[in-house]
């Protein structure tokens, strides 16, 4: 009984989590078409089950953390190649100034601050820290690992943010590094863990908020289109590789499959299913688990 009540609550808590991802970024998959089938009034004990359908996908995380002073982050290189700094230590920029260039690429700063480091000019690899900022506003940090992993550091990143019966939502002013690691994820795991990868909400300066208060920040990436997808309940598995239960014939298979990204609400299946294959609507394990216990 206490390890079904303990995946109940569990259950409750992604339930609320995918409700506050909702209500914050004001987008959401185009999945309207998954229902579940073999649901009369017939047979409650009839396997409820989804269908692998084709739609629209957006990658998204969601953290509660603090609000905090931002701290300083830095700009890095995109490409490989020869940087040329434009700036030096100390200098006020503004959103959009340019600080060197990579090559004929030009590096511009997301935000204004203070430049507080540039590197020397010298042929750089991709992701080389170029130039450290100083933002003068406030943030949310948020391990953005599972994120990061699934649609690759060099993709665009959005992000919003709610402050706890404060404002909200707001776009953040951008998303950018942080070595801040005081975060709790929507699983309510808390602190730094091994290859974790923060990323950091910075707040519109004219933001009503102060360091201390709560905030919800969710973090976009750029929509797949045409994907195939499952609700993430028939999923087991979050990164990479899981499992899905193929009923065929009136009977359950397991099944193991290739994941991509995932909204929170839906997740991408990259190999091992087609598009119409019928799968249980309760994750492998979990109904087996939960039967064990009645």
């Amino acid at each position: 009984m206490a390890r079904s009540y303990g995946k109940l609550q569990r259950i409750i808590s992604a339930i609320l989590t995918m409700t506050i991802f909702s209500a914050i970024t004001g987008c959401a998959s185009d999945n309207q078409g998954f229902t579940e089938n073999g649901s009369n009034s017939q047979s409650q004990s009839q396997t409820q089950t989804v269908t692998v359908r084709r739609g629209k996908v957006i990658p998204l995380i969601s953290a509660t953390s603090e609000v905090r002073v931002s701290s300083d982050f830095t700009v890095s290189a995109s490409r490989p190649g020869m940087f040329h700094g434009s700036v030096t230590e100390g200098q006020l920029v503004q959103t959009g100034d340019k600080l060197g260039a990579i090559d004929d690429t030009t590096v511009t700063t997301p935000v204004d601050g203070v430049v507080t480091s540039v590197a020397r000019d010298n042929s750089v690899s991709a992701n080389y820290p170029l130039v450290g900022i100083q933002y003068g506003g406030l943030s949310t940090v948020v391990d953005a690992s599972v994120l990061l992993r699934s649609i690759g550091t060099d993709t665009e990143i959005t992000g919003r943010f709610q402050v706890m019966d404060g404002q909200g939502p707001t776009n953040c002013a951008a998303v950018v590094g942080s070595d801040a690691v005081n975060t709790t994820d929507t699983s309510g795991i808390s602190g730094p863990t091994e290859g974790t990868r923060n990323l950091q909400c910075l707040f519109p300066k004219n933001t009503a908020a102060f360091p201390g208060q709560s905030a919800t920040t969710a973090l976009m990436g750029v929509a797949v289109d045409d994907a195939l997808l499952l609700p993430i309940s028939s999923v087991s598995g979050r990164l990479e590789s899981g499992k899905v239960s193929v009923v065929k014939n009136g009977k359950s298979k397991v099944v193991a499959v290739k994941l991509g990204v995932s909204d929170g609400s839906h997740i991408q299946i990259l190999k091992g299913l087609n598009e119409g294959d019928i799968v249980s609507a309760v994750a492998p394990g979990l109904a087996d688990d939960v039967n064990e216990n009645q």
